[in-house]
């Protein structure tokens, strides 16, 4: 599989990672891999939000039920 150069504007793309910033620069090969992982955390990062707004809602219910009934 061919490997395709990154866009000369990649300076201007931040990158979170500490990892993907050392491995994408600029006019250099981008593998498919690391953008495969890159989206990989995002989507884990994504569920550990879902997961936190859901935690809070039910906690929210729970503690406006216990103040409402008791």
């Amino acid at each position: 599989m061919n490997k395709k150069l990154s866009p000369k504007y990649s300076d201007d793309v931040k990158i979170s990672n500490i990892q993907y910033r050392k491995n994408v620069k600029d006019n250099s090969k981008v593998d498919i891999n690391i953008l495969l992982n890159r989206v990989k955390l995002q989507k884990t990062e994504i569920k550990k939000k879902n997961f936190t707004l859901f935690i809070s809602t039910l906690l929210g219910i729970c503690i406006s039920a216990y103040l409402i009934f008791f």
